[in-house]
């Protein structure tokens, strides 16, 4: 007879061949939700498989619905669907009603996942020197455009922007070899057209717009809050402090070594530099001037030729040579 180890209540229960694992967890009285009373309809049994899931029964036809539903990686079953061919550890994740709330909601948000994406954090560091509160609209304008440009060069290549609270930007790109090559041709598109953009706000009497860029690879947890959701783990927090520390050192581009290294081939590196981490050392930077086989970037759109003869009449616009 084979044995199933129940956590978190530790106990070791016998389960037949025959059997549920939820059959087993209610024959010995350990409390286990169960809204659909196990008829494989909801996800409140559900468990966590941490050893011996090569020995738990292939999901029903039920089961797999749901798990493609929820988008479950394998390993998360249904204890009311799931049997066993020998020794299995668990875990239960549904304990009481609150969990049974998260449970129902999840049907809309799905449970979130956990898995390696190459992450872009930008901030915008230097503004126009107009006054927020006395020219808004000003302010408008030139955000509009900073952000139509960061959204093109994001969509291009694929990317999800993840946030954009106050002057920091999350962009996210799931592929993981493809992901960290269009994170970096979005931060170089970005910075190509800022640099466009800018020559126009000079036009305009403003001053130049300021942008750092660190782009991090490595584990993100994404977990749906809402409409939207949080994000935790070093591919962030490592990103954060690139992006920190692009600013220290008066660099508008920095990627890790983690991008870097599958890349290495492609880019054109203008410095390599290392960046201090407390408890780990150093971590190696590279400033990235250019790829190797760079892609043609679209200009940006010009403004009507009425704003431009408008412009050139108050001399904010160069007028043409004759």
């Amino acid at each position: 007879m084979a044995t199933l180890h129940c956590l978190p209540d530790r106990q070791n229960l016998p389960i037949e061949s025959t059997e549920t694992i939820l059959e087993v967890l209610q024959n010995h009285e350990i409390p286990v939700q169960h809204v659909c009373n196990g008829n494989g309809e909801c996800s409140t049994c559900r468990i966590v498989v941490e050893a011996g899931l090569e020995r738990c029964t292939p999901r029903t036809r039920k089961e797999e619905a749901l798990a493609k539903k929820l988008d479950f990686p394998p390993n998360i079953r249904l204890s009311c669907q799931t049997g066993t061919t020998g020794d299995v550890t668990i875990r239960r994740l549904i304990i009481d009603a609150e969990d049974i709330a998260i449970a129902d909601r999840q049907f809309d948000t799905g449970i979130g996942e956990y898995r390696e994406q190459s992450v872009l954090v930008m901030t915008l560091r230097g503004g126009s020197d107009f006054d927020l509160s006395c020219f808004p609209y000003d302010a408008l304008y030139v955000l509009n455009r900073f952000y139509y440009m960061v959204n093109r060069a994001v969509t291009r290549y694929q990317g999800r922007l993840s946030s954009a609270l106050g002057n920091k930007i999350v962009v996210l790109f799931d592929r993981s070899q493809d992901g960290r090559s269009s994170a970096l041709r979005t931060a170089l598109a970005i910075a190509n057209d800022l640099q466009k953009l800018d020559v126009l706000l000079e036009n305009l009497g403003y001053a130049p717009l300021q942008l750092t860029m660190g782009i991090h690879h490595g584990p993100l947890l994404q977990v749906p809050v809402g409409q939207d959701s949080a994000l935790l783990g070093d591919a962030l927090g490592l990103a954060n402090r690139i992006d920190a520390f692009a600013a220290d050192q008066s660099i508008n581009l920095l990627i890790s070594e983690a991008v870097y290294q599958p890349l290495a081939s492609e880019t054109v590196v203008a410095r390599r530099l290392e960046m201090p981490l407390p408890k780990y050392g150093f971590l190696p930077l590279y400033e990235i001037a250019a790829l190797n086989t760079p892609e043609p970037e679209p200009e940006l759109p010009s403004l009507p030729q009425r704003m431009q003869s408008l412009l050139q009449r108050f001399r904010l616009w160069p007028a043409k040579r004759r």
